[in-house]
């Protein structure tokens, strides 16, 4: 694939790009494979994070993800039909494939997608392995076709771009924060309180890890520009950083920390051996980020509070109270390693299997986090061990491989610009944390950035950095004649024939209607949490009114069962079936929905629901054990238990 070739900012100056007649710059720019797919990716940029669907149970996640994968895979089948021109640089033949399976890009993905493939075939959970292989499969695809055929410039560009959609999600959390305006009402009257600064992310901890990019690539702007747009980027940089206040997220708080230290330290160093900053402005500077993050405190009440809190209960060691309950996934994630080392329990497979894990370390005598606001979790926040506990130990060592080669570009080679160089620095470093303790790479609200951000770092050029004075110069410009030499001695140009192209067109159609029916699989699970949201809402005003009009029941579980087909891995459409057929008196039959929503995710609410048919079914002694397990998941089943039959 072909790349952008960046030029210096004072060469451009000098030397005005030629144009043709009747075209302008901007224009050529959309034109070909590398402009529609960068066409793309705006559109992605610019439309994911304002889509939510209020008529689905899950408004916020989901219909970014239906939207945004394939625009993804459109432009990848942009992008493929550049392998033609590519595969005659690179000589044809065994000399082509060697080169491009030397790609850093693929290189670094390659192990991780194999053994997830290979892994699939000894999960026991073939539904959801089925549904987050081709996520992980996009993921890899747009990772090595962004990096390979856009070029570090249009990624650049894009990765600017995340600024527009940074300042929408934080102003409209400016306003649920305030109070000025709150879109969305939650059951529990949690939008006055801190998980109700939502924005359009879908949670507060969503849009906290969607903003610490923007804020990264805004303040590396500020430095970088001069005039107008430094104050521009400036506002840019604000804006992200009161969402990210307002969010009172702290592990991404802490991420951007990094990151800004990283950026900014860098900086400061950068000044001080040019001698633009001596030694006492850098304390005053300092001195300055100081007194700022103190005030920042003060006037923060919520936050501070916070802040004051995890401190008392880090001091307390009180690492439960801390982490808010992680380390029970975490728990659970090394507890599926070591009993699957060599396969895991398989990909997307970690909600399955969380609470069969946790009923076995609460028999070995591991503790639980008694008061845990979240009982069950279906990501293991934490990036690391959720990939060691679904692709066991092989898929760990491929995690860090592709870490390693991560780090490898970060190593100077190829960034003219030291701004930019730390950029990447600082991303990498806030990206790593965020990974620690949350999902970024799970979600399409923060996972197509972070990707985006990953191929601007995989796209950097091979070339050493430009080092100063003539015998550096010297020395670049003779390892590219001998690097030349060398390549024109093995290999010879290579002309494409109307075969190779085609075979590449007819691939790119295929990706093409790949988006199309990857669309329409996203769809049918969009119009299932629609048909989930609708049956909920109206099986609770039956319930509440204690009347139930003819035929409502026969047309909800009709529409139920529709659900289920289109969506079989969404435990609540046959959790809500059964309590409809409970409250008719069906035992049997709501038996049958609860244990069919059990093996999809065995949660404690479904066990409590299970004891209640068997009750009704005649079976004390099943019902005892189906209460028991539930309450064992989560202590606070007790309360709901229903009293013992006379």
């Amino acid at each position: 694939m072909t790349r952008s070739r960046s030029h210096s900012r004072k060469g451009a100056s000098r030397r005005p790009a030629p144009s043709t007649a009747g075209s302008s710059p901007s224009a050529s720019r959309w034109r070909g494979p590398e402009g529609w797919a960068e066409l793309l990716l705006w559109g992605l940029l610019l439309t994911n994070w304002f889509l939510v669907f209020r008529s689905a149970r899950d408004a916020f996640r989901l219909p970014k993800q239906v939207f945004g994968e394939p625009l993804v895979l459109l432009s990848i089948a942009a992008l493929v039909l550049l392998l033609p021109a590519a595969w005659a640089r690179a000589g044809g033949g065994g000399a082509a494939l060697r080169r491009w399976f030397s790609r850093p890009t693929l290189m670094a993905v390659l192990p991780l997608l194999v053994l997830a493939w290979i892994g699939a075939l000894a999960s026991e959970h073939p539904l959801r392995v089925h549904q987050a292989l081709p996520s992980l499969t996009l993921g890899a695809l747009a990772l090595v076709a962004w990096s390979e055929g856009l070029g570090q410039d249009r990624l650049r560009r894009l990765l600017r771009g995340l600024a527009l959609p940074a300042a929408g999600l934080a102003l409209i959390a400016f306003g649920q924060f305030s109070g000025i305006f709150r879109p969305f009402t939650f059951a529990d009257g949690a939008e006055a309180l801190r998980l109700g600064v939502t924005s359009l992310a879908g949670s507060a901890g969503d849009l906290g890890v969607f903003l610490v990019l923007p804020l990264l690539v805004a303040l590396e702007r500020v430095l970088s520009c001069e005039g107008n747009q430094r104050w521009l980027w400036l506002i840019s940089a604000v804006l992200s950083f009161g969402g990210l206040l307002t969010t009172q997220t702290l592990t991404a708080l802490l991420a951007a920390a990094l990151g800004s230290a990283i950026l900014l330290g860098s900086e400061l160093r950068r000044r001080v051996a040019t001698g633009q900053l001596s030694g006492s402005r850098v304390m005053a500077a300092l001195a300055l980020v100081a007194t700022a993050l103190g005030v920042l405190v003060v006037f923060a009440p919520p936050l501070q509070e916070r802040v004051e809190g995890k401190a008392k209960q880090l001091l307390r060691g009180q690492w439960d109270e801390v982490l808010t309950g992680r380390l029970d996934g975490w728990k659970a994630a090394l507890y599926m390693a070591e009993e699957n080392p060599l396969t895991g329990v398989g990909l997307g497979a970690y909600a399955a299997e969380f609470a069969p894990a946790k009923l076995d370390l609460l028999d070995s005598g591991v503790s639980f986090y008694r008061f845990n606001p979240q009982v069950m979790f279906v990501n293991a926040h934490n990036e690391y061990l959720e990939v060691a506990a679904e692709l066991g130990l092989p898929g760990a060592l491929a995690l860090l491989w592709g870490l390693i080669c991560l780090l490898r570009r970060l190593r100077g080679a190829g960034w003219q610009d030291p701004r930019t160089l730390a950029l990447a620095r600082s991303g990498v470093a806030a990206l790593g944390v965020l990974a620690l303790a949350q999902f970024p790479f799970r979600l399409a609200l923060t996972a197509w950035p972070a990707l985006l951000f990953l191929a601007w770092i995989f796209a950097a050029s091979e070339t050493p950095a430009q080092e100063d004075g003539e015998a550096a110069s010297t020395k670049i410009a003779s390892a590219k004649t001998a690097s030349a030499k060398t390549t024109s001695a093995k290999t010879t140009p290579v002309k494409t024939g109307p075969a190779f192209r085609a075979l590449a067109f007819a691939l790119s159609l295929l990706l093409a209607a790949g988006a199309v029916v990857h669309f329409q699989r996203g769809w049918e699970r969009l119009t299932a949490s629609r048909i989930l949201l609708a049956a909920e809402v109206t099986s609770r005003a039956v319930v509440t009114s204690g009347q139930v009009p003819r035929g409502l029941l026969t047309r909800l579980r009709t529409e139920l069962e529709r659900g289920e087909d289109l969506d079989p891995l969404e435990f609540a459409l046959p959790m809500v079936r059964g309590s409809l057929y409970l409250v008719q008196g069906q035992g049997r039959a709501a038996e049958a929905a609860y244990r069919r929503a059990l093996s999809i995710e065995p949660r404690p609410e479904l066990w409590l629901n299970l004891g209640k048919a068997l009750q009704v079914s005649g079976d004390p002694e099943g019902a005892r054990q189906a209460f028991d397990r539930a309450v064992r998941l989560d202590p606070r089943m007790e309360d709901q238990l229903p009293p013992p039959p006379p």
